[in-house]
């Protein structure tokens, strides 16, 4: 019965996981929504009749360097969202090992103790497992919501978690 407050455990770490890669995809691509929406205004206004002294030349070259200058603000901003990618496989990796390492240790207390001590105490858990995973599940919800409020569809990639909160949830019941 261990072995359920484990795969919710495992669970959880996953629904964090998917939450983390949502957070950090919406910055992202908000950021890009930003710059795109800031040059598209600021290209109508220098190309605006409004600068009587400004030629062609000076407009067109105002607008390559507010380009140039968002271009940098996004490769910075994608640069960094990839390397927190990065950072949130490498946590999530290294948590998921401690978990399954727990597991280990929790089939000898078991094979120590007896099967009937850790069935009362996995019982005594699940609901606070439950709620957890419950919980987990509502914030990579969340998140998901987030980046489709951020970006268009066609652009957003939403991370989804490998295994449903439900299925989870249907296991600890068991």
């Amino acid at each position: 019965m261990s072995a359920t407050l484990n795969s919710i455990a495992l669970d959880v770490v996953s629904q964090y996981n998917v939450a983390g890669k949502n957070l950090v995809n919406a910055y992202r691509l908000g950021t890009q929504r930003l710059a795109t929406q800031l040059g598209e205004r600021y290209s109508a206004m220098v190309q605006s009749r409004s600068l009587p002294m400004v030629d062609a030349s000076v407009r067109n070259s105002l607008v390559t360097a507010q380009q140039q200058f968002s271009g940098l603000i996004v490769a910075g901003v994608t640069r960094a969202s990839e390397q927190a990618d990065v950072a949130i496989d490498r946590l999530t990796e290294g948590t998921a090992q401690g978990l399954k390492s727990l597991g280990t240790v929790g089939q000898r207390v078991e094979a120590m103790v007896g099967t009937p001590v850790v069935d009362t105490m996995t019982k005594l858990n699940l609901p606070a497992a439950q709620l957890s995973l419950q919980i987990a599940g509502s914030v990579a919800e969340g998140t998901k919501r987030l980046v489709n409020r951020v970006a268009p569809v066609q652009e957003a990639v939403i991370v989804e978690a490998e295994a449903p909160v439900k299925s989870a949830a249907k296991r600890a019941k068991a």
